[in-house]
């Protein structure tokens, strides 16, 4: 309510995409008193004050991207000065074997299934299967199992802080040259079609 307020009398776009932050805040918030997770509770939230909004889209994202991603780099600081620094006497080789094949079977194969009927190249589905989704939601989903206290928490936290930091690196490191040598693949494949064209 607060939000279509500022719409109406026209705040700046900043206040704005501050105040629909607030709102997905608060929706995350509430859900703590309610018997419902609060991760899809603000999904949720969002959905609906997107589909009120609808017609202000574009302001209210304007500054929200960045605000977005300021948080994602203190939630990286934070994971980093904290979490780092303590896992690594707990990490074992089953730890390191499991997040290994997270990073690659575990999420390249159902990405690169989920891509089957699309019309991409195997290299392409790939790189999207090598540098998909991965994470924030996995420290959100840590932060769950922590809160939760569950038998063997300790081992799945230290197995999602182990795959974060090889993350990290492996997807650090291999960034520039895969990106470079996807970009060279599909101008020789685009070449190679406006030569058989012509």
């Amino acid at each position: 309510f607060l939000h279509l307020v500022c719409i109406d009398v026209q705040y700046s776009p900043y206040f704005l995409a501050a105040s629909s932050m607030a709102c997905r805040f608060s929706t995350f918030e509430s859900s703590a008193v309610a018997p419902v997770q609060n991760v899809p509770a603000s999904f949720s939230g969002g959905l609906l004050f997107g589909g009120i909004a609808k017609h202000h889209k574009a302001i209210l994202l304007l500054a929200a991207e960045g605000i977005g991603d300021t948080l994602a780099l203190i939630t990286w600081v934070v994971f980093g000065a904290t979490v780092v620094g303590r896992s690594f006497g707990q990490i074992t080789w089953e730890v390191v074997l499991y997040a290994i094949l997270s990073l690659t079977l575990v999420r390249m194969l159902p990405v690169f299934l989920t891509l089957a009927g699309m019309n991409l190249r195997t290299d392409e589905k790939l790189f999207m299967g090598w540098f998909g989704p991965r994470g924030l939601a996995s420290i959100v989903f840590a932060v769950i199992v922590i809160n939760e206290h569950l038998p063997g928490g300790g081992t799945i936290t230290i197995t999602v802080a182990c795959t974060i930091i090889l993350s990290i690196v492996a997807h650090g490191l291999s960034a520039h040259p895969l990106v470079a040598a996807l970009v060279a693949r599909l101008k020789r494949s685009e070449r190679g079609k406006g030569g058989r064209e012509s």
